[in-house]
């Protein structure tokens, strides 16, 4: 008896210590004392809800070798596609980060949340805001642990932080413990609550090491748009995080076992772990780097506007024209951006090693699931927020509804799927994957989901269960003209993707947080992209003509009007 009670007090104080941020060899020598002697590792019950692992990345486009382009090191992202699903025409619904997030993470479309933008908070956009239950909140009030590490939300403001980029993410609804903020800004300094000192600040902190490295490659600072350095992972966002998550991994699946041994059933964690990069800015180690060869890399082959593209469709790439090294040398003429190809190359090479650097944390992670015994009960869901455009069209960034803005990678992983290392063709969007988990977790339906459950495609890779894929976008400025300054002047483009065809509306919106619509009587511009026969291994054969204005598909925009305004109307 004495010897339970003992180790039912050492679980307590491993509970506390993992809540205060203390290190991880205090826990496992905590769990050691309160375990040794009691024999062989036991297994988990059937019984036990399964955990889940919830992987987002920021920016990442389906450029990925599993997605067919063996140029990309990413065997991690590979490593864990052989054990689930890979959905290849997954869709966000907002091609920027805030309101993508958002959406998926609520799992209502932008039009509902009224989150269209970066900047405002959806408890206070949502006529019952502070009743909508978060994904996380969910399976927090059904009996989860949720923990969150990196940028799941949009930190800041967007989440009901204090200033325009810090705190948030949600708390306290969203988790059970206090949130570990790591982002970076693009001077290279750590980015959290803690490490810019905000009263009971938590996150990560960088070292004087590595403050001492960044100084001595000069980037420190200086806000570059890429930057290959001698500092260790550590010195990096990726690496912070991927250091937490595996601590409370540890954690975990110490905490189980002790469970397991004890007869008693674990509290099941829901972890959400999200990878800064390959955000801009594309910085990582030289190593990473060292992976692509200026000799392997190949730019795109349409760097202009598709042909008779409306001017409200396109993107300046104002993103990427603020760094001092790329607003000099990009070349904006008209409504058109073109980059010259040595800075196209850098740029591509930095991105891509970004991937890279972010995949090799993501096995560190997944090696940590294993090693503490817990994938065998664990779902794992993997997605980016929205896609990204290097150079296609002349595009550098999201912030379109474009293929390569809105195409995302997305991978399930659970542990009652019927088939694994399978790949869907089947037309998914980011909102499917709240009700995916509730399925596959066996949790009460959230009330008022817009998504669909993939858990049918999961048991069968054939099957489908959506018709079609829809994002929009607010356009603030159409070419070089003057900024709209206010919402209320932005025009709204409505896009759906089929299996054959993309099709986009760009309407005048009223964005009253009350009923926001669209107008459909003044219409800005009409797109239609054939994608049918799409070559699979290309980032840009595709979207280079717009079929709008082409009367031989006369019938096909009436037709694809006519669902969007059924989709969009209800």
């Amino acid at each position: 008896m004495a010897s339970l009670i003992w180790a039912a007090v050492t679980m307590i104080t491993l509970l506390a210590e993992l809540s205060s941020g203390s290190r991880v060899e205090n826990e496992n020598r905590i769990h050691q004392d309160a375990v040794r002697g009691r024999g062989s590792q036991a297994t988990m019950t059937s019984a036990t809800r399964p955990n889940v692992l919830f992987f987002g990345v920021d920016d990442l486009r389906p450029e990925l070798a599993s997605y067919g382009f063996d140029f990309m090191h990413t065997p991690s992202i590979t490593r864990l596609a052989e054990r689930g699903t890979q959905f290849n025409n997954a869709y966000c619904q907002v091609a920027v980060c805030s309101p993508s997030r958002t959406s998926l993470l609520t799992g209502r479309r932008p039009d509902t949340t009224r989150i269209w933008t970066i900047g405002p908070y959806f408890r206070n956009t949502m006529p019952d805001g502070p009743a909508i239950k978060t994904m996380p909140q969910w399976f927090k009030e059904h009996g989860y642990n949720t923990t969150g590490i990196g940028k799941i939300f949009h930190p800041g403001a967007s989440s009901g932080g204090p200033t325009r980029d810090e705190g948030g993410a949600d708390m306290p609804y969203s988790w059970s413990q206090p949130y570990f903020f790591c982002d970076q800004f693009t001077n290279d300094t750590v980015q959290s609550t803690a490490m810019q000192h905000f009263p009971n600040g938590t996150g990560c902190v960088q070292s004087q090491a590595c403050i001492e490295c960044f100084t001595k490659a000069g980037t420190w600072g200086h806000p570059v748009s890429l930057a290959a350095t001698d500092c260790p992972d550590e010195c990096y966002p990726e690496g912070l995080i991927s250091n937490e998550a595996v601590r409370r991994l540890d954690f975990y699946g110490q905490q189980q076992k002790f469970h397991a041994e004890q007869g008693t059933e674990a509290e099941p964690f829901f972890l959400a772990v999200g990878f800064k990069r390959p955000h801009l800015a594309f910085k990582a180690p030289r190593k990473y780097f060292d992976l692509y060869p200026n000799d392997t890399i190949q730019l795109a082959k349409y760097k202009h506007r598709p042909t008779d593209m409306p001017d409200v469709a396109y993107y300046m790439s104002g993103e990427i024209r603020g760094y001092p090294d790329v607003g000099p040398v990009l070349n904006v003429s008209g409504c058109e951006t073109v980059m010259p190809d040595w800075k196209a190359l850098e740029l591509r090479q930095a991105y891509y090693s970004s991937v890279s650097l972010t995949d090799a944390h993501l096995g560190l992670v997944l090696d940590a699931l294993d090693s503490n015994g817990l994938s065998n009960n664990t779902i794992v869901v993997f997605w980016g927020d929205h896609g990204y455009q290097l150079g296609e069209h002349g595009e550098w960034g999201k912030c379109t509804n474009f293929e390569l803005a809105t195409h995302v990678p997305l991978i399930i992983s659970a542990p009652t799927q019927a088939k694994r290392n399978t790949k869907s063709k089947a037309l998914v969007e980011l909102l499917d994957i709240f009700p995916t988990l509730l399925e596959l977790t066996g949790l009460p339906t959230a009330p008022e989901l817009e998504g669909t459950s993939l858990v049918p495609i999961l048991n069968d890779p054939t099957r489908s269960v959506n018709d079609f894929a829809m994002s929009q976008y607010p356009r603030a400025q159409v070419c070089n003209k003057k900024r709209n300054k206010r919402l209320q002047d932005f025009p709204m483009g409505y896009t759906i993707r089929t299996l054959e065809f993309r099709y986009t509306e760009w309407l005048k919106f009223n964005y009253s947080l009350a009923a926001p619509h669209p107008i459909w009587t003044k219409t800005y511009g009409r797109e239609l992209y054939a994608h049918s026969g799409d070559d699979e291994s290309s980032m840009d054969d595709f979207e280079n003509e717009n079929l709008a204005l082409n009367s031989d598909y006369a019938d096909t925009v009436q037709k694809m009007h006519g669902l969007l305004h059924s989709i969009v109307s209800g």
